[in-house]
C-alpha cells in the first residue's frame, strides 16, 4: 500500500472500527478483509495509528493492561498505554514494514531522512551519532519518523550537534506528523561563561503538525526545542482572537540544562505565531524552561510538566514586545494567552510564572490547578499594561484587582513532595520505580534512577494512596477508597475505575467503615494479585484481589501497627508477623493461618520494624535503625530468625527500600544532596542512582 500503509490481520479477518466517521472510544473489531479507510492504519515506530486521521491511536480500552483488554481508538496522548513493540513471529530481525529502516552513522541519516511518507528511522539503543560539519538543521519531513528506545531506565541512542556551529540546530519539521521521539538530543555544552555560538536542538515549523515525545535534550545554548510560525513578527493584535489548533505538541520529554551566560538558553521556545501544547514534560536548570516572544499571535499551553529547581530567570514567562518602546522584554503586547494548569512548581528562589506583557484584547492569561512550592507573592508576577522596563515586573498579588488580563486559582506554600515516596514497578520490568504525587499530577522514575516521569494529571496525594497490583500484570496500580467503594487506575494511568463496593462481608456492620490507614495490600491469597488485609481486633479479613468482599482471614486481637508483612518463608505469599508469648512469630499465607515462631523476641512489638529481603534468598528479613549508635545504624534479623547484625553504619535518611538494581535482594536509597544514592543490599558504601537531580 502507499506510504507504507498497512492492513491489521487476525487470521483470515482484519481489524477494523464500525463507526463512520471513527472517532476516540471507537471499538476495534474482526472484520472481513476489504477497502474501507477504517481498516487501514500507519505505523509510525511504536504508535499504531489510523490513516484517516492521525490523531486517533490504537489503545487499551480504560487504560487496562491485564490480557484480553479490549482495543479502542482513542486522543493520541503516547501514554504507555498506545505504545507498542512490533516483534516478528519468526523471532526474525524483520520490521513491520519497508519503511523501518535502521542507521548508525551521520551520511545513513540524512540519506534515510529523504526517503518519504512513512519512513520510520530507527537507531540502535547504543548508537553515538556525531555532527561536526551541519550547515543547516536536517529536515524531518511529513510522516517521517526518526526514533531511539528511551523507555524505561534506558537513556535512548545520541546524536551530537558538536561545537563549532553557529546559529543552526540539529533538526527542523518540514511536513505534517512528522515525529522525534526516545532520543538523547545533545547540544555543544554547557557555557555558563557564554563562549558557545547560539543552537537549537530542534527547530520547529508549526504551520505542520508535529510530535516531539520521549526524549532528552540538553546543552542547547538558544534553546531545546524552538517553534515558529508562519506570522511574521507582528506587534498589531488581530481584531478577534483566532481558534488555536495547538498541531506541534511536545509531550513527556527531558530537557534540561539549556543555559547560556545567564542570558540565554530556553527549554521550549515560541515564536512568530507558534502556539504548541506542552505537556507531561520534565523541566530542569534552563534559564527559563517554557518561553515566547510576546508578538502577537505567539502562545502556548504549558500542562502537568515538572517544573524542577535551577532556571536561571523566571520558570515559565510571555515576553512583551512594544513598537514605541523597542523593548523584547518588560511591556506591550503579550501574544494571545499563555495557559499554564496542572504543573508542579519546586523552585522557590526565582519566578515561576511571569506575564511580561499584555495579551491581546480578548486574550487570557491563565494559572490554573498548579501546585507551587513557592508563595504566591513570589511565584507570580506580572507587568501591568502600559507598564515597561526591567523594574515594571511586580507580585501579581500586588496589583491583581487591576489586572484582569491574568487569572490565577492554583495552590502555593505547598510541601515539597519530593519528601516521600512509594514504591512499585510502573513500568513492568521486574525493577521497583519510586512514585510522586505532587498534588497536581503523578510521576514516577524508573528504578529510581531515570527522571521524573508524567503519569497522570490526578491531585490525590501519598495519604490517601496505596499501592498493588491488581490484575497481576506485572505493572503497579494506583488504589484509594472514596465512601465505601475502592477505586483503582490502572498501572497509575488509567482514570479512576471501580474496583470493588460493599466489600465489608462478614465483618460486623457496627464497625465503622475502614479507612486506608486501616489497610494492608500485599499478596496473601497468592494468585499473583494484590489483595486488602484489614485487622478489626477481633479477627483479620482479606479482600481477594480487592474485587470481593472481605472473607475471613483468622482470629487474632493484633491490629496495625504491631504487625509487620512479608515473605518470611519463602513460598512468594505475604505473611503477618507479630510479637507473641515472648517471642517473634508469623502467620504463614499457605496453611491453617496460625502463629508461628520465628525466634525468641528481639522487639516487644513490630512497630517501627522494616521487611524486606536484604540478602536476596526469598525470604524476609527484619531490620531496625539502632539509635544506640552515634551516628545512626540499621541492624537486621536474617529472615526475621537470626540474631541482630550491622548491616550499615552512618546511614543518612532513607528514601526508599526495593529492587532498584539487577541483583536479587533489596536496596536502599538516600539523597546524597539532591541526587539519590543506593546501597545495594543495604550494606556496603553508597553509589551513585539517579543520572540527575531529582528534588
Amino acid at each position: 500500500m502507499g506510504a507504507h500503509q498497512v492492513r491489521l490481520h487476525a487470521g483470515t479477518l482484519c481489524i477494523g472500527t464500525d463507526s463512520n466517521p471513527p472517532r476516540a472510544g471507537s471499538a476495534l473489531t474482526l472484520q472481513a478483509c476489504s477497502g474501507p479507510t477504517a481498516q487501514i492504519f500507519a505505523l509510525d515506530g511504536d504508535s499504531i495509528l489510523l490513516d484517516s486521521n492521525l490523531d486517533l491511536a490504537v489503545q487499551l480500552k480504560h487504560g487496562i493492561t491485564k490480557n484480553r483488554t479490549p482495543l479502542v481508538l482513542g486522543a493520541r496522548s503516547v501514554s504507555d498505554v498506545e505504545l507498542w513493540d512490533a516483534v516478528a513471529i519468526d523471532n526474525s530481525t524483520r520490521r513491520p514494514t519497508s519503511g523501518f529502516v535502521s542507521v548508525s552513522n551521520t551520511t545513513d541519516l540524512q540519506q534515510k531522512l529523504a526517503a518519504g511518507p512513512g519512513t520510520v528511522i530507527e537507531l540502535p539503543a547504543d548508537a553515538d551519532i556525531k555532527f561536526s560539519d551541519l550547515p543547516a538543521p536536517l529536515s524531518v519531513g511529513a510522516r517521517v519518523t526518526i526514533r531511539g528506545d528511551r523507555r524505561g531506565e534506558a537513556e535512548g541512542p545520541q546524536i551530537t550537534l558538536s561545537p563549532g556551529h553557529d546559529g543552526t540546530g540539529l533538526f527542523i519539521t518540514t511536513g505534517d506528523h512528522a515525529r522525534i521521539t526516545g532520543l538523547r538530543l545533545h547540544g555543544a555544552g554547557r557555557d555558563p561563561g557564554g563562549s558557545q555560538p547560539a543552537l537549537k536542538g530542534i527547530n520547529g515549523n508549526a504551520a505542520f503538525p508535529a510530535l516531539i515525545d520521549h526524549n532528552d535534550l540538553s546543552d542547547w545554548t538558544t534553546s531545546g526545542i524552538d517553534l515558529n510560525g508562519t506570522d511574521d513578527d507582528d506587534f498589531d493584535c488581530p481584531p478577534s482572537i483566532p481558534v488555536r489548533s495547538q498541531i506541534v505538541r511536545i509531550v513527556r520529554n527531558f530537557i534540561h540544562d539549556n543555559s547560556q551566560k545567564k542570558t540565554d538558553g530556553y527549554g521550549v521556545v515560541s515564536g512568530s505565531g507558534s502556539d504548541p501544547f506542552i505537556f507531561g514534560n520534565m523541566f530542569q536548570k534552563n534559564y527559563h524552561s517554557i518561553a515566547s516572544d510576546g508578538f502577537a499571535l505567539s502562545a502556548y499551553s504549558a500542562v502537568s510538566n515538572l517544573i524542577m529547581p535551577g532556571d536561571g530567570d523566571t520558570d515559565v514567562d510571555m515576553h512583551g514586545q512594544s513598537r514605541t518602546t523597542g523593548t523584547h522584554d518588560f511591556g506591550g503586547i503579550g501574544g494571545i494567552g499563555v495557559e499554564a494548569s496542572n504543573n508542579t512548581f519546586l523552585g522557590t528562589d526565582k519566578t515561576n510564572f511571569g506575564m511580561r506583557g499584555t495579551p491581546c484584547s480578548g486574550a487570557l492569561d491563565t494559572f490554573y490547578g498548579n501546585v507551587a512550592v513557592r508563595d504566591i507573592s513570589g511565584s507570580v508576577t506580572v507587568v501591568p499594561d502600559g507598564q515597561t522596563g526591567q523594574n515594571s515586573e511586580v507580585s501579581w498579588t500586588s496589583v491583581n484587582t487591576h489586572i484582569p488580563f491574568l487569572r490565577v486559582n492554583s495552590r502555593f506554600s505547598m510541601p515539597n513532595p519530593t519528601q516521600a515516596f512509594l514504591v512499585g514497578d510502573f513500568d513492568g520490568d521486574g525493577k521497583d520505580d519510586l512514585f510522586m504525587a505532587t498534588g497536581s499530577g503523578w510521576y514516577y522514575s524508573p528504578a529510581g534512577n531515570a527522571e521524573w516521569r508524567f503519569l497522570s494529571a490526578k491531585t490525590e496525594t501519598l495519604g490517601s494512596l496505596l499501592l498493588g497490583d491488581f490484575d497481576g500484570d506485572g505493572r503497579t496500580d494506583v488504589f484509594t477508597q472514596i465512601d465505601d467503594k475502592w477505586m483503582v487506575s490502572w498501572g497509575g494511568r488509567s482514570d479512576w475505575q471501580l474496583l470493588s463496593e460493599n466489600h465489608r462481608g462478614a465483618i460486623n456492620n457496627a464497625i465503622p467503615i475502614p479507612g486506608m490507614v486501616d489497610f494492608v495490600i500485599g499478596d496473601f491469597v497468592g494468585d499473583g494479585r494484590s489483595d486488602v488485609f484489614f485487622a478489626d481486633g477481633t479477627s483479620w479479613w482479606v479482600s481477594d484481589g480487592g474485587a470481593g468482599p472481605f472473607t475471613f482471614y483468622a482470629t487474632s486481637s493484633y491490629k496495625l501497627p504491631d504487625l509487620l508483612f512479608g515473605d518470611f518463608d519463602g513460598d512468594g505469599k505475604t505473611d503477618v508477623a507479630g510479637v507473641v508469648a515472648n517471642q517473634w512469630m508469623f502467620v504463614p499465607a499457605t496453611g491453617p493461618h496460625s502463629w508461628t515462631p520465628l525466634r525468641a523476641e528481639l522487639t516487644n512489638t513490630m512497630a517501627g520494624l522494616i521487611a524486606a529481603d536484604f540478602d536476596g534468598n526469598g525470604k524476609a528479613d527484619i531490620a531496625q535503625f539502632d539509635t544506640s549508635t552515634n551516628p545512626v545504624s540499621m541492624r537486621v534479623s536474617l529472615d526475621g530468625r537470626g540474631d541482630w547484625q550491622t548491616l550499615n553504619f552512618n546511614i543518612a535518611p532513607i528514601v526508599a527500600i526495593g529492587r532498584f538494581d539487577n541483583a536479587k535482594g533489596s536496596d536502599i536509597l538516600v539523597w546524597t544532596g539532591s541526587y539519590l544514592s543506593a546501597l545495594s543490599h543495604g550494606s556496603g558504601s553508597v553509589t551513585r542512582q539517579s543520572r540527575q537531580d531529582m528534588r
